[in-house]
């Protein structure tokens, strides 16, 4: 079996066993887990069983099957759109399936709070010492002494309860929306299994404000930038944002296609919060590129994004 993190596989039982009259058989065995990888994370494990079927005449047939099971019997993962604007509904969709991802219907809570920041915008660590990925998490073996990187709000102190709502996963999907102001927060699903045990997930995410006269940026975070979308027709057009909450933010943005600058400028430095805005025309078919260069405290905070600009008259069609 494999279990979720990855750990190696293990052969739990062989042996031999006859079919009934009906050409049917059963096989049972004990879902031992892997002990070694922490039950808080609700891994599930995958167990594979490889059967080879002599006939009478002496011919072999060979066939497999594999189950997922898990300290709960159900997965839930709640998502959010990258473009979080205050001024339209913020709308979190979530998915509930089995652990062999069939879906299932569930019940549930969500909570939204805000997340308390701190007092000044911290850097990103500029070193620290490297975890395996499957020790980190799975069997929790980190330092106890690493310090936190408070410029990812996924590490910032969950705060105060600001709204909340119940959801319904009809076919294994629901959607729950908000209204919220520009902040950091961080959703928390509860739910139950057909067992009843109970299902708990997180979810962080930014709400930005976004206006034609705004310049100032109220989360407490280095670097945030976001597209709106970067696939585009033409006729559309571009638009991203690229903020700080350091009180000076100047920025260099480019926006090149086949290494020609198509537009160059840096923002103003007192300015935290700037939007990039560019019409889709007939000469950025095929697409381009978009990076934004913002240095402050001696880091570097680098986005460099490829911005698709459809070409319909190349769709094949059949």
């Amino acid at each position: 079996y494999w279990a979720n993190p990855y750990s190696a596989e293990q052969e739990i039982v062989h042996g031999q066993i006859k079919t009934n009259d009906d050409g049917e058989f059963s096989i049972e065995f004990k879902a031992k887990p892997n002990k070694a990888v922490n039950p808080k994370f609700k891994p599930f494990f995958s167990y594979r069983t490889e059967v080879d079927v002599v006939d009478s005449t002496g011919e072999t047939r060979s066939g497999n099957i594999s189950i997922n099971v898990g300290y709960v019997a159900m997965q839930m993962r709640p998502t959010v759109e990258g473009w979080l604007p205050d001024n339209q509904d913020i709308k979190l969709h979530i998915s509930t399936t089995t652990l062999d991802g069939r879906p299932a219907q569930a019940d549930g809570t969500v909570e939204i709070h805000a997340l308390n920041a701190p007092k000044n915008v911290q850097r990103r660590p500029s070193s620290g010492e490297y975890y395996n990925w499957y020790r980190y998490w799975a069997t929790e073996t980190h330092g106890s002494g690493s310090a936190k990187d408070l410029s990812n709000i996924e590490n910032w102190e969950i705060g105060k309860s600001v709204t909340s709502a119940k959801f319904t996963s009809q076919e294994g999907a629901g959607d729950v929306s908000f209204k919220l102001d520009e902040g950091a927060y961080c959703a928390i699903l509860k739910s139950k299994d057909q067992f009843g045990s109970a299902i708990e997930e997180k979810l962080f995410f930014t709400v930005f404000g976004l206006s034609t006269e705004k310049n100032t940026f109220s989360v407490n975070v280095p670097s945030f930038f976001r597209a709106q979308s970067t696939s585009l027709k033409v006729g559309e057009k571009l638009q991203a944002i690229l903020a700080t909450g350091y009180q000076h933010g100047g920025a260099y943005i480019s926006l090149t296609q086949h290494g020609k600058v198509l537009k160059s400028y840096w923002t103003k430095p007192s300015s935290q919060f700037h939007t990039i805005t560019l019409p889709i025309t007939e000469n950025l078919k095929g697409g381009f590129t978009l990076e934004t260069v913002y240095v402050q405290d001696n880091q570097l905070y680098y986005n460099n994004n490829m911005i698709n600009v459809e070409r319909p008259e190349k769709n094949l069609k059949v």
